[in-house]
């Protein structure tokens, strides 16, 4: 199983690790609650996991430019 780190705004893939090496509760998902787990967590048909994140390139422009959080543009 791998888990793959994604951003959900511009779809650059992050990272990948292999999920048999690190714990799930060592990546936080224990203190996901089941709404962040809908909204973050996509579990493909081969066992491998995507995470849905924001990429640091995404956070830096919904910071810098609050006219991308509008609900009409396409950052949410």
């Amino acid at each position: 199983m791998h888990i793959h780190y994604t951003c959900r705004h511009c779809d650059r893939d992050l990272a990948t690790i292999q999920g048999d090496q690190v714990p799930l509760s060592k990546l936080g998902f224990d203190v996901l609650d089941a709404e962040d787990i809908e909204r973050m967590v996509d579990v493909q048909n081969n066992g491998d996991v995507v995470l849905h994140v924001v990429c640091d390139e995404c956070q830096d422009m919904q910071q810098n430019y609050l006219h991308y959080r509008d609900p009409y543009y396409f950052i949410q």
